[in-house]
């Protein structure tokens, strides 16, 4: 993750400088890049940030509650036509589902478009958690293991999700709007029937 995170850093930096001219707003993604949020705070306090998407940006970055912050960024992402500030978006998004201790899901939002469409236009109500059971290269093979898995575990589903450049079907039990709920069901098929599964978001 914080390797990727690294060269997405540098070739965001080398597009911002390659660009004609030095804009206020370019101005704001070089500070947040290379981290001097408090840069941007004096910025912001001082009314230097006129543009409306770049104002609310920035302002997202003070916001402590962080289901409020993941909010406004999901609202500025799917309003805004400025790549730049998509691109921070889902950088700073990215974070957030990290510190929260969904790697997988940050990780995701990076590289796979499709997952990164669902998460940004999705209602809260409709993003859930569940136990992901096993992985396959075929929905065949998937399916064969979802009726295995059918005997113990309830409310299995299969996703298709893209790892490495290969599409995969995931077998998914529960159907979870915390990942504590999750957390526990996890702990529960481990210790009566030793399934080993790992907490996803989908």
């Amino acid at each position: 993750m914080q390797k990727y995170r690294f060269f997405y850093i540098i070739i965001l930096f080398s597009v911002l400088f390659c660009s004609t001219g030095f804009s206020q707003e370019s101005h704001v993604s070089v500070l947040y890049i290379q981290n001097k949020i408090s840069e941007i705070e004096t910025a912001l306090n001082a009314g230097k940030i006129t543009d409306e998407d770049w104002n609310k940006f920035a302002q997202a970055l003070f916001v402590e509650d962080l289901d409020a912050a993941l909010n406004l960024y999901i609202e500025l992402y799917n309003k805004t036509n400025n790549i730049q500030i998509k691109k921070l978006v889902t950088d700073r998004i990215s974070q957030y589902y990290y510190a929260k201790g969904l790697y997988d899901s940050a990780e995701r939002l990076l590289k796979d478009e499709s997952f990164r469409q669902r998460i940004f236009t999705a209602n809260v109500d409709k993003i859930y958690f569940g136990v992901q059971l096993g992985a396959f290269s075929s929905e065949k093979n998937a399916d064969n293991a979802r009726k295995r898995f059918s005997q113990n575990a309830e409310n299995l589903s299969i996703v298709r999700k893209t790892s490495g450049g290969k599409e995969l079907f995931v077998v998914i039990a529960g159907q979870f709007t915390s990942r504590d709920e999750a957390e526990k069901y996890r702990n529960f098929l481990k210790n009566k029937y030793d399934y080993n599964g790992l907490v996803i978001q989908f």
